[in-house]
């Protein structure tokens, strides 16, 4: 066979057959170095030869595994950017919900304005009803959500036991313990998430194992640092969900060091730009008059974690065919965690989001949406978009009523004060103005459920109940969010008990109580006790809880031979907010009676 020059360059094959321009004949056996190559002669004498598409083989991974790890570059490459695409695409989708929010935040009147438009001293106050609306909700919930003794509480599923009735106290006990000691950032955050909330409408806790810390975390995300495409209709079904985070040098070599991200050389991070700054973030700095750092040396990496349905390359989900029986490629997307550095625009990891041995496939959930009104797409609505407006009319006509001030010192070169200057040519501040920002101001405050009601005055001898309905309808805004925020810690503490059933050591677990080491085991997170808050969801406030308290006594004196007051005053101490010793102390428990003789 007759290779022309270039064809033996290409196979390196120049070696053995010599340089040259002419073409160089070939016995037919030379070539088995090329099983998988044909080799065709052309008409005019040229050869073209083609190579078998090389089957790509993937080495067997651990379900655990970074996948990442047994990838062609190329592939990651391509993943990578078509991660980026995806996150820039959803946050698209949602820029209208995050251009009203932004705006709505200029309104909190945290930042000091000093003035010069349209003339030097012009008012810069903002009218407070936002700031007002998101303290007054901030306190309720704080109280009514994360009491003093911890946030959960734990119920037995089926007959109760003294074995379930032991677990059921020795989760609750634990669980409390760690939320408000052993994971001390937890309590700090949820109150900052619960400042947050009723501003933004939505905000995030993510719940996972901490591979550095090597417990259960928590944290709280804001709504600009996690993105899902805003026609989502919620978190288990949507397809793809991004948290945008940011990570110091440090914990970015621990985790490639751990393994836990594939060791790639990545670009030196830096700030200097503003094109990973949002719209929210951006007003969130300034209104607080703070701004994004330049050129620091200590600037983290910016990572995209999405948690997305994939058809992944090489890890192709197989199937049965119909007819031979032998295993195919199905094209079903299945579940994975792809992290990326955004500024190397490399993948660090890629991991499966299924338990081992799933079938089904189910995607695990990290994620808790707290939601504060229910909004038009994905994400809810906050006092920013449902009061944006008013606090934005209420400011303005109260910068007008105040008009322009300045005081000065006025040399009167000895002529009375009154002769030396004279009346501004204009009148003061206008009464229609007045009573068009109380009227503005009033309708907001019912927007926004913060009315209230004269509970101490009129008729002393009101019945409870009567005061009850009243605050009900009064708080029946803040009573719906409120139970929605309930729900969301449901849904968190159910994750955090899954992890606690997963993660825990099989021998009991010491940990320190009043009195002694105490111990739990990881077979006590079971189906059997069910963990939800201790939060009552149709109550709002500890006004109304106080209030239902007496009206049980009340009911409990008039009827005592149908009541049992010892309960009834019992419920009332536990509303108080006592401890199970306190109020054994003060009210002591029933004497069992003895057996009577039968004669």
């Amino acid at each position: 066979m007759a290779l022309q020059p270039a064809v033996a360059e290409a196979l390196g094959l120049t070696d053995i057959v010599g340089g040259g321009d002419e073409s160089v004949e070939m016995p037919e056996e030379s070539l088995s170095f090329a099983e998988d190559a044909t080799i065709t002669t052309q008409d005019d004498g040229s050869e073209v030869i083609e190579f078998a598409a090389e089957e790509e083989v993937v080495e067997n991974a651990d379900h655990d595994d970074n996948l990442a790890e047994f990838m062609d570059e190329t592939d990651l490459n391509e993943l990578a950017g078509e991660v980026i695409d995806w996150v820039d695409e959803d946050e698209e989708s949602r820029s209208d919900w995050a251009g009203t929010l932004a705006e709505g935040m200029t309104y909190l009147g945290l930042k000091m304005e000093d003035r010069s438009y349209p003339f030097s001293g012009a008012a810069g106050v903002f009218d407070p009803i936002l700031l007002e609306a998101v303290i007054r909700w901030h306190g309720t919930a704080s109280a009514e959500l994360i009491p003093a003794g911890g946030p959960v509480k734990t119920q037995i599923i089926g007959q109760p036991t003294p074995e379930t009735e032991a677990q059921s106290s020795r989760v609750k006990e634990f669980m409390n313990f760690y939320l408000m000691e052993g994971a001390p950032e937890w309590v700090e955050q949820n109150d900052q998430m619960l400042f947050w909330l009723p501003l933004v409408g939505s905000t995030f806790k993510k719940t996972y194992q901490d591979p550095i810390l090597n417990r259960v975390v928590s944290p709280f995300i804001l709504p600009q640092d996690f993105v899902v495409n805003f026609s989502a209709d919620d978190l288990e079904t949507c397809t793809r969900k991004t948290h945008k985070t940011k990570m110091s040098v440090k914990d970015m070599k621990m985790r490639q060091i751990s393994g836990f991200y594939s060791d790639i050389e990545l670009q030196e991070p830096s700030s200097s730009g503003e094109e990973n700054t949002s719209a929210i973030e951006e007003k969130s700095l300034s209104t607080q008059g703070l701004s994004k750092p330049v050129d620091s040396d200590e600037s983290p990496y910016d990572l995209l974690e999405m948690h997305v349905d994939l058809d992944l390359k090489g890890f192709e989900h197989e199937d049965e065919g119909e007819e031979d029986g032998v295993m195919e490629k199905s094209g079903l997307p299945l579940p994975y965690i792809v992290t990326v550095e955004v500024g190397s625009r490399k993948v660090l990891s890629i991991r499966k989001n299924w338990k081992r041995d799933d079938d089904t496939f189910e995607p695990i959930q990290y994620f808790t949406h707290f939601k504060f009104v229910p909004g038009l797409g994905f994400y809810g609505l906050g006092y920013a978009h449902i009061l944006g407006n008013t606090a934005k009319s209420t400011t303005s006509l109260q910068r007008q009523m105040i008009g322009p001030c300045e005081f000065r010192e006025l040399d009167t070169g000895g002529l009375p004060i009154q002769q030396a200057i004279m009346t501004m040519p204009y009148k003061g501040a206008s009464q229609v103005s007045l009573e068009l920002w109380k009227e503005t101001r009033n309708n907001g405050r019912g927007l926004g459920g913060m009315t209230e009601i004269a509970v101490g005055e009129g008729r002393q001898d009101s019945p409870v109940g009567t005061t009850v309905a009243l605050m009900e309808a009064a708080n029946r805004p803040q009573s719906a969010t409120l139970k929605a925020a309930h729900r969301g810690y449901r849904r968190e503490f159910k994750i955090i008990g899954a992890l606690f059933g997963e993660y825990l050591p099989d021998a009991p677990y010491p940990w320190p109580v009043a009195g002694g080491p105490n111990v739990i085991m990881r077979t006590d997170f079971s189906e059997q006790v069910d963990v939800i808050p201790v939060s009552d969801p149709n109550i709002n406030s500890s006004t109304q809880r106080m209030l239902r308290a007496d009206a049980i006594v009340a009911g409990a004196t008039q009827a005592p031979q149908i009541h049992d007051l010892y309960q009834a005053y019992r419920q009332r101490y536990v509303e108080m907010g006592l401890d199970e010793k306190r109020i054994d102390a003060i009210l002591p428990k029933k004497a069992e009676g003895a057996p009577a003789d039968p004669l």
